[in-house]
């Protein structure tokens, strides 16, 4: 199940740009990865390095800051399961981040962001500790298959 949300990433950043700009905050710092699935590059344009360049610079025309507002992404050439890892090494709790597209109780399982958060727990032998519909072994059963007949992650 694929879902696009256009300018998701434009609109969450002009939230954090205003929120910084009233608390007077030096950085905002974007969880943007511009990696799909391995080395594959994301199709959506505002995951990319360029777009946060371009936001960059949009900020400095949009408010009136009182000091520069630095925009960071740590995560930006790291994949999905090399994100989970780097989460894990930092003792991250997982359990407290949604993924889902969708809204409820519990993570769909099927949408493209879960089906990489399932891929990337399952490949690093962790169980994901967030709720998935049918649960977590189901959609690992249901995946395991295509997992195994796509490029790597």
């Amino acid at each position: 199940m694929g879902i696009y949300v256009p300018a998701r990433n434009t609109v969450f950043l002009a939230c954090a740009l205003s929120y910084a700009e009233m608390i007077e905050a030096h950085a905002i710092v974007v969880g943007a990865s511009c990696i799909a699935l391995g080395a594959r590059p994301s199709r959506y344009k505002d995951c990319h390095p360029e777009f946060y360049g371009a936001f960059q610079n949009l900020a400095r025309q949009a408010v009136e800051l009182r000091h520069e507002v630095e925009i960071y992404c740590p995560l930006m050439y790291l994949n999905k399961k090399e994100t989970v890892a780097y989460g894990l090494s930092e003792n991250l709790d997982y359990g407290l981040t949604w993924t889902c597209y969708t809204d409820g109780e519990n993570h769909c399982g099927k949408c493209s962001a879960c089906e990489m958060r399932l891929y990337a727990f399952h490949s690093l032998g962790v169980k994901d500790p967030v709720p998935y519909e049918h649960g977590f072994e189901h959609w690992v059963e249901n995946y395991q298959q295509h997992w195994q007949t796509v490029a790597k992650w």
